[in-house]
């Protein structure tokens, strides 16, 4: 059996024109009808004599129920709607439908109709066929030699043209092609349009058969053969239907096939074997599975992805969209796409799954509530989409009604097993989905054949990609299983088995925080995030499993990170570590590593306070008494991080000390892939930065650079590193950060520019990092405010969006520096306030100086020292003196030849102020001649000042022209 779906094939032409062939509620001239007298099972009617027997004896019977079951035999199979009956049984007399229903209940009693043996079937709303295999004289030859029977297109077929053209190539290369899907996806209507294509192209007769009405499976074959005319009773309707079709080619529509599947391929089969030139197009929720058999699984209609959501012009391109215009504008004929209703209209697409027959009940309520009201009520989606047509099957008339005759097709492990997979709220691969199906009353083997079951008949959906298969609910199938689901005692078995398979999957993840895991690997755990969420509304509910609660928490913490969402991972760490019941856990691995969790989380949301202080400072009390090294290492990491933002430079040397300590060069701990030990990488960066902190860059550099070259992190990018921040993007922070302070500004520059390349990862913590800790600085120490105002919106945007406290407070810090907001926000700690001074902040470097910051080693204390003495030159000369040759002696030592720069640009002046502008030029000269680069604001600062103090003798410049 051979695959296809919409989404991989069938692109480019428009939809072929259909052809409108004779079909209606009587049969089409000269496609032949029955003239009596008729048999079925054991009863005779002989319209001539207007008799009807029963193995002989006379049937009691009324005149007005053997007129219509006269009209009836006239076209068996067909349908004949209640106008036409009455028009026939009560010419020019007006009579109530109840007349009508009353003497076919007479004429179904006498002739013995039951459920096991259906007759006479109602198509409610429209009329009756008689559908019971019927033998009589043909009045006319079999319709098979006649035009095609199909019925007219009465509505567009939106979305589909190409899918149609490329159908239509299948359906010549192929006998038998089944077009399978979930019910109201579309499949009658793209199968009709096929076969219109087919007979205008071919030229060959194509006939649609409705196999809906059919409630027992003998009944298909005959129900064909009464479609062409053909006169068989049931046992001999299948070699009828071979002996007749064994001519001129034709094409078979067989439609709603799912429910009588098994004698569908029989007669499949039939055909195939006994009628070389017929072709079988059917519609079905599952496939047939029979030799020779090509599946095509329609899909649904394109919806517009997230950033089309708000565009007219892109929202209209899609196909969904496009059909709930069209069906709006049925019920409103001024209803228009605009940007008022954009953003309801394509909501109401995406989560009812591009589903046509879904969509076109959304569009008819647009006669009682608009669109955004519409949207607003769809989590009640069966209660609202009630108002299918009139003339459709009952199955399709409300939406649960659809999914109503798919779930009852199910057998009792199917069903079973749909109910608990609804608790997936995303994509689950087969080892999730065996973990929640399977039960004491549900064997694994039971579970998997149902998993194939579902996916068979269409209500889940199979996707494979990049080497994994994953399954997956539509919105609608979900919430119609949820319903099933909801408040029984199964719902609560399903979601603990839910919450306790991903414990399982994520219980060895902790390496996750030291570089061990591959990005592939995080963002394939990412992608789970709905259903974690999921698991711990249900772990906090009523029912819910305190020790899932604290296992998952610590164990899936990193999710929350790598898609930047802190915040909310806070808030859930918050309400775990507040309840009573965490008593039973404290000083666990599972304690250790949600204390560590929440720590970063603070960081990012809070900032370095005494809250993410205490948090890791009490896992680390825990972890050195567990005696595990990479709990030891997860809860250092967080005491450097937090000494480090709160200025306590020195003291977090020591930490990167303790944290490298743990981390032996070779990998010494189980676990540690062999010459790859992630966790000494990440003790060498954090050794690194406090070295910068402390006024030390070019050690600093050597070992980011010499990290960058050897450490596969590098290579293998990925975002869970002890900091939560892309190991990469990292490195390149500090690295332009160094660069630019040892005078190599034109690089860092080079590098601070493409930080907007580095900015378009998805990951918003990176992004926030490398602006903050990097190109922003970098931007505004080299005097290029417009990169910097190119890059201040995204931090902020992304700060904002996120909830990122920490990181907006950075924003508002490089704002004053922009002159877009007067002073540095309250709330900045001693590292933000330093960075601060050196863009220029006065009010920051008033709060150091108070805080006695100006005598504390640091990478910033040249700068300090320098903005103070600038801001004494007027009233303290010798002070500021004083300071500035500080400065530069400090500058000096720490090899930071920018700050160097600075300084001596300012005592020149100075020296120049004095009298002294030799001395000072000479100076200036100096440490102008030992930059290494040539670009920077500071450096034509420094030249301007150099032509004033020693300009260029006239004759000089003479000869230089």
């Amino acid at each position: 059996m051979n695959h296809r779906s919409d989404q991989d094939t069938f692109r480019g032409a428009g939809a072929r024109p259909a052809m409108v062939a004779g079909f209606g509620g009587a049969r089409p001239a000269g496609s032949g009808s029955l003239a009596g007298p008729f048999t079925f099972g054991d009863i005779r009617a002989d319209p001539a004599t207007r008799s009807v027997t029963r193995a002989g004896a006379p049937v009691r019977i009324g005149s007005r129920a053997r007129d219509i079951l006269f009209v009836l035999l006239e076209t068996p199979g067909t349908l004949v709607t209640h106008q036409a009956l009455m028009a026939r049984i009560w010419p020019d007399m007006a009579v109530e439908e109840s007349a009508l229903r009353v003497h076919v209940a007479a004429l179904r009693k006498a002739l013995g109709d039951s459920p096991e043996l259906r007759l006479i079937v109602n198509e409610t709303g429209r009329g009756y066929r008689f559908a019971a295999p019927v033998a009589g004289i043909a009045a006319e030859p079999a319709a098979v030699l006649a035009p095609s029977l199909l019925p007219a297109p009465l509505c567009n077929l939106i979305g589909r043209g190409g899918l149609v053209d490329g159908l239509l190539a299948e359906v010549k290369r192929h006998r038998l092609l089944t077009i399978s899907g979930p019910g109201g996806i579309g499949k009658t209507r793209v199968g009709l349009a096929v076969a219109h294509a087919y007979a205008v192209e071919t030229g060959h007769a194509a006939c649609f058969v409705d196999l809906a009405p059919v409630t027992n499976g003998a009944l298909v074959a005959s129900t064909v053969a009464a479609r062409l005319g053909l006169a068989a009773v049931a046992e001999q309707a299948s070699v009828a239907l071979t002996s007749a079709l064994a001519g001129p080619p034709v094409l078979l529509l067989l439609d709603n096939c799912e429910h009588v599947v098994d004698a569908v391929a029989e007669l499949a089969e039939t055909l195939l074997r006994g009628a070389p030139a017929v072709r079988l197009l059917l519609t079905s929720r599952e496939p047939l599975r029979v030799d020779g058999e090509w599946v095509h699984r329609l899909t649904a209609l394109g919806v517009p992805g997230p950033e089309h959501r708000l565009s007219v012009a892109h929202a209209a391109q899609a196909p969904a969209v496009q059909l709930f215009v069209e069906r709006a504008r049925a019920v409103q004929q001024t209803f228009a796409l605009t940007e008022a209703n954009v953003a309801a209209v394509c909501d109401i697409c995406v989560r009812l799954d591009g589903l046509p027959l879904a969509l076109e009940f959304a569009a008819a309520r647009l006669d009682v509530m608009d669109v955004a009201m519409l949207a607003g009520r769809l989590d009640d989606r069966f209660a609202v989409l009630t108002q299918g047509k009139r003339t459709a099957l009952p199955r399709q008339q409300t939406l649960r009604a659809v999914l109503d005759w798919s779930y009852e097709l199910l057998d009792a492990p199917s069903q079973m097993a749909l109910r608990r997979l609804a608790v997936f709220t995303g994509s689950f691969d087969l080892r999730a989905a065996l973990a929640v199906a399977v039960g004491p009353d549900l064997t694994e083997a039971a579970a998997f054949d149902a998993l194939t079951d579902l996916v068979g008949k269409s209500l889940l959906v199979l996707e494979g990609g990049a080497g994994r298969s994953e399954y997956r609910f539509l919105d609608t199938t979900r919430h119609y299983a949820l319903r099933h689901l909801a408040g029984t005692p199964e719902e609560s078995a399903a979601r603990r088995r839910h919450a306790r398979h991903f414990c399982a999957l994520f219980s060895d993840a902790h390496g996750v925080w030291e570089g061990r895991a591959t990005r592939e690997w995080i963002a394939a755990c990412s992608r789970r995030i709905d259903d974690i969420r999921a698991a711990f509304d249900w772990a906090f509910s009523a029912e819910g499993d305190n020790a899932v609660r604290v296992q998952l928490l610590s164990t899936a913490a990193f999710i929350w990170f790598d898609l930047s969402l802190p915040s909310e991972f806070m808030q859930l760490a918050e309400r775990a570590l507040n309840r009573a019941d965490l008593a039973a856990f404290t000083g666990s691995a599972e304690h250790v590593g949600l204390l560590t969790a929440y720590g970063h989380a603070l960081w990012h949301v809070r900032g370095a306070g005494p809250e993410m202080a205490s948090a890791f400072a009490t896992a680390q009390e825990m972890a050195a008494r567990l005696g595990q090294a990479t709990l030891q290492r997860r809860a250092l990491w967080g005491i450097w991080a937090q000494r480090l933002l709160s200025g306590d430079y020195a003291a977090s040397l020591e930490a990167a000390k303790a944290y490298e300590a743990l981390s032996p060069e070779g990998g010494a701990e189980a676990g540690d892939p062999p010459g790859d030990p992630p966790g000494h990488a990440s003790g060498r960066r954090m050794y690194a930065i406090s070295r910068h902190f402390l006024g030390q860059h070019g050690e600093c550099r050597a070992v980011v650079e010499g990290l960058m070259g050897t450490d596969r992190t590098f290579s293998r990018p990925n975002y869970a590193t002890a900091s939560q921040v892309d190991a990469r993007i990292s490195a390149l922070a500090f690295r332009m950060r160094t660069l630019w302070i040892e005078g190599h500004v034109d690089e860092a520059l080079e590098l601070a520019h493409g930080c907007a390349t580095y900015g378009s990862v998805r990951h918003d913590l990176s992004t926030c990092y490398c602006y903050v800790v990097g190109a922003l600085p970098v931007a505004l120490w080299s005097g290029d405010t417009n990169l910097a105002q190119l890059l201040l919106p995204g931090l902020m945007d992304r700060a904002a969006r996120r909830g990122l406290r920490y990181w907006q407070l950075w924003g508002e810090g490089f704002a004053e520096a922009l002159g877009q907001r007067a002073g540095p926000p309250e709330a900045a700690d001693m590292v933000q306030l330093e960075v601060f001074v050196t863009v220029g902040s006065q009010a920051a470097l008033a709060r150091l100086e108070a805080a006695g910051r100006l005598d504390v080693t640091s990478w910033a204390q040249p700068e300090l020292l320098r903005r103070r003495a600038v801001r004494r030159l007027a009233c303290e000369p010798e002070a500021a003196e004083r300071d500035l040759t500080r400065a530069l002696a400090l500058a000096q030592a720490h090899g930071a030849r920018s700050f160097a720069l600075r300084a001596a640009t300012s005592l020149a002046a100075l020296k120049g102020a004095q009298g002294a502008a030799a001395d000072g030029a000479r100076l200036l000269r100096a440490v102008r001649d030992a930059l290494p680069g040539r670009g920077g604001s500071d450096v034509v600062m420094a030249d301007r000042l150099l032509a004033e103090l020693a300009p260029v003798p006239v004759s000089l410049r003479r000869a230089s022209a």
